[in-house]
């Protein structure tokens, strides 16, 4: 009984260092460590006084069961701590778990979002860069048909329209060779 007392007292001791200072659980682990202290304290002299045969046994188991409220007491207290604890770390969980589903619906707006101001920009740039391949098109269609008379200006200024801009200077340069 002493071994297994002072392993529960020395767990009890590794918890009580890992709450914070005056939290409701290390003042109830006080309280614990404290009963199971004074449990070992009342049981030992009536256990020696047994072991060396000062009372019969059937005294002996009396005056232990008067000192048996103190771990009792800490038992349940133990009981209750845990059911609190337990109680805690699920409602934890439950706002992590709310967190977790606001953080993916946010996380989904923006996403939306996204698409949703991506996908006319998208649109509009592939519609521009389509007119203008078009544009270029045409013209090469007129121009291997000898049509140099009408002129090219570019819409844009990226690569597609100095590509567009390029063939118009060319157009150029066939119609003044053309002209001599």
């Amino acid at each position: 009984w002493q071994t297994a007392l002072a392993s529960i007292k020395e767990r009890t001791q590794m918890l009580l260092m890992l709450q914070p200072q005056g939290s409701d659980y290390e003042q109830k682990l006080n309280v614990v460590h404290l009963s199971l202290e004074r449990y070992g304290q009342d049981l030992m002299p009536v256990l020696e006084q047994a072991r060396k045969g000062l009372v019969s046994p059937s005294e002996a188991a009396d005056e232990a069961e008067t000192v048996r409220s103190a771990i009792h007491d800490a038992d349940a207290l133990l009981g209750a701590t845990v059911m609190q604890a337990q109680s805690e770390l699920e409602q934890g969980r439950m706002q992590i778990a709310e967190q977790a589903l606001q953080m993916r619906i946010f996380i989904a707006i923006v996403a939306l979002c996204a698409v949703l101001v991506m996908l006319p920009v998208t649109v509009i740039s592939a519609k521009t860069i389509m007119h203008s391949l078009q544009m270029a098109r045409d013209m090469a269609q007129r121009v291997a048909a000898g049509d140099l008379s009408q002129g090219l200006t570019p819409l844009t200024r990226d690569e597609v329209g100095q590509v567009v801009q390029s063939m118009g200077e060319m157009q150029s340069a066939l119609r003044s060779l053309v002209a001599q």
